[in-house]
């Protein structure tokens, strides 16, 4: 019964009827052959055909403003019309463009990326009519969770995909389809990485796989070519180091694996190739979007790029815009306007976050390991190879060189059995390079070693998920170490070592225990190993390899065990080309040998009648010199 009024004119109040909006879309392809689309729209205001290019606000604050008179629009159409005004305001940015067919009805030519805004808009109740091609996105958009049609997996696959797997397959192959971008982004363990491989290679049997490059951080390269072995050795493979742009562009279905550092380096030959596919291992690392690499990485030319991360948005959502625009640029609109609503804000309007959510719906998948319990095993170990760093590799190979020309000059002056302690002070050496080359007194070494580079990275995404974690490694210097960079990042470390007291270990376990949020207990093998019951964790990393299963799997039932109500996820490190690959073929050698082999002290006392010889072959076959100098 009130009268409203605005700048002393009064407000009429709209009915739902009063207000209608009517976008026609048609698919267009140009000469490059990249999609588009024409969009014919219509607003209609009680009844009346307006001219879009008079619409200038469609409702900011609940009204519209249109021939000087006020329009109070119902509360249901506020959302909607809110989405629509921003979309507005972008078309408007760009009227120059628009063109007039000869029926005289105005068109917006719309870049296919804005697939995202038009998706959102009909799912805020927008009216979108389209052809077939539209039509297919709106199935996709529909029908987004289910299994749609049952899933053929290659004859080539050695591996039992999960149903959710599954579903990841069809979602990636829906989204190819349609010429949109993916973000992967299931917890971690939950098999990224297979279900991209088993995507190109059901492409790859349609003979449409084409040129595919993936980029992963550097310690991760061997970990990509085991998993193809593994798991699909028919995909052909190339480790991309330094080949030219014609050698590349003359290979068909063929997956390329590149780092980001050579992204950077090799970016005049990386840029001019036409890639079917694009895969970002790893995609928090394109997270910064002013940054050389990711600038380099949205350069890259592809039908389609796939983003892999379990943390796509770690501080802010403008990690989240770089990442999602590196996939389908422009989706989400200027940077300059996300900013604005998103990052430079002190807090970002409810309303405003389900806008985001339903653009980003279409490209995002991430399945928590909460919600496919009934689909994971009770223990899944999983063995990762990690690739040496550079510097890291250089030390490692100096090292064995020296000591293996110490041995030598050793067991020819006195003889093989006198020369044991050498022979195990060294593999202890090597064994704590392939770990952390800084826990050598005489080694200057700055950076962080890959292992705890890919550990950070792991326990940043549990911690992120609520989930704690056990970390073992048999040196002290390590544990240090990784202790140091956890808290450096923020996540809550508890450290039990030998130097604790029982009463301060008792304190530190039930402080883990009883910790609501997700945390991570950092232990020495044989000080946690045994006699805890840690259920809290359910997933578990082992920093080095151990000569003994036994005592591995003692330490993962710290977890694993009675009062466990999820399945445990236990992950093994194991650095490429070196002696911790020839500890996983010894491990079924139980002796005292290996025993004082895999002793963390350097103090070797082992009693004359249990010592067992190491001879000079199998000092040879654990350092691999030959090996490590053809790879230098």
């Amino acid at each position: 019964g009130f009268k409203l009024l605005l700048n002393n004119q009064p407000i009429h109040e709209l009915t739902d009827s009063d207000l209608k909006i009517d976008f026609t879309l048609k698919n267009r392809m140009d000469q490059s052959l990249i999609n588009w689309f024409e969009l014919s729209p219509k607003f209609f205001l009680m009844g009346q055909e307006v001219d879009p290019e008079n619409i200038l606000r469609l409702g900011s604050g609940g009204i519209i403003e249109y021939e000087n008179k006020f329009y109070l629009i119902p509360k249901a159409q506020i959302p909607p019309l809110r989405l629509l005004e921003n979309f507005w305001r972008q078309l408007q940015k760009g009227k120059e463009e628009t063109t007039k067919k000869k029926n005289r009805d105005l068109y917006y030519p719309l870049p296919h990326s804005q697939t995202l805004t038009l998706l959102a808009l009909r799912k805020r109740g927008i009216p979108i009519q389209g052809d077939s091609q539209w039509k297919r996105l709106c199935d996709f958009y529909d029908n987004l969770g289910s299994t749609s049609r049952p899933l053929t997996l290659p004859k080539s696959l050695k591996a039992n995909l999960k149903p959710y797997q599954k579903q990841g397959v069809q979602w990636l192959e829906d989204l190819y389809e349609l010429r949109l971008g993916a973000l992967l982004a299931d917890d971690m363990g939950l098999g990224k990485t297979l279900q991209t491989l088993c995507f190109l290679e059901r492409l790859r049997e349609k003979e449409e796989m084409g040129l595919v490059l993936i980029v992963v951080p550097s310690s991760l390269v061997f970990n990509w070519q085991s998993e193809i072995d593994k798991f699909i050795p028919t995909l052909p493979k190339t480790i991309f180091k330094s080949e030219k742009i014609d050698v590349l562009s003359k290979k068909k279905d063929q997956v390329v694996i590149a780092t980001y550092g050579l992204l950077l380096e090799h970016q005049l030959i990386l840029t001019k190739i036409d890639w079917n596919i694009i895969v970002f291992d790893e995609a928090q690392n394109l997270k910064t979007i002013t940054a050389k690499r990711t600038s380099v990485a949205r350069s890259l030319n592809a039908r389609f790029k796939i983003a892999l991360s379990g943390t796509p948005m770690e501080n802010h959502y403008g990690e989240l815009y770089s990442v999602i625009d590196t996939l389908v640029p422009g989706s989400l609109g200027t940077l300059q306007d996300f900013r604005k609503s998103y990052v430079n804000t002190p807090v970002v309007a409810f309303e405003l976050i389900q806008d985001l959510k339903l653009k980003i719906k279409p490209l995002l998948l991430r399945r928590s390991k909460k919600e496919i319990l009934d689909q994971l095993p009770e223990k899944q170990e999983t063995t990762i190879p990690v690739t040496f760093e550079d510097q890291q590799k250089e030390i490692y190979f100096n090292v064995a060189l020296s000591y293996n020309q110490r041995v030598q000059e050793a067991l020819a002056s006195r003889g093989q059995a006198q020369v044991q302690l050498e022979m195990f002070t060294a593999l202890l050496r090597l064994r704590q390079i392939c770990s952390d080359p800084a826990a050598l007194p005489e080694v200057k070494y700055e950076k962080t070693p890959p292992k705890l580079e890919i550990l950070l990275t792991a326990l940043k995404e549990i911690i992120e998920s609520g989930e704690s974690a056990l970390v073992f490694t048999q040196f002290l210097q390590t544990l240090e170490h990784i202790q140091k960079i956890l808290i450096g990042a923020d996540i809550p470390v508890y450290s039990l070592h030998g130097g604790v007291s029982t009463h301060n270990r008792q304190k530190l376990l039930s402080e883990f225990e009883n910790n609501s949020k997700g945390s991570v207990l950092l232990m020495t093998l044989k000080t946690g190993g045994v006699g805890l019951n840690l259920v809290k964790a359910s997933y578990v990393f082992h920093i080095e390899p151990w000569w003994n299963p036994a005592v591995e799997n003692q330490a993962t039932d710290r977890a694993h065990r009675m009062g466990q109500t999820k399945p445990v996820q236990v992950f093994k490190y194991i650095m490429h080309e070196s002696l911790e690959e020839k500890i996983q073929l010894l491990k079924n050698r139980k002796d005292t040998l290996f025993r004082a082999l895999f002793t963390t002290s350097e103090k070797l006392q082992v009693a004359t009648s249990e010592r067992k010889t190491l001879s000079k072959d199998d000092f040879d076959y654990l350092l691999e010199l030959n090996t490590l100098k053809g790879n230098q």
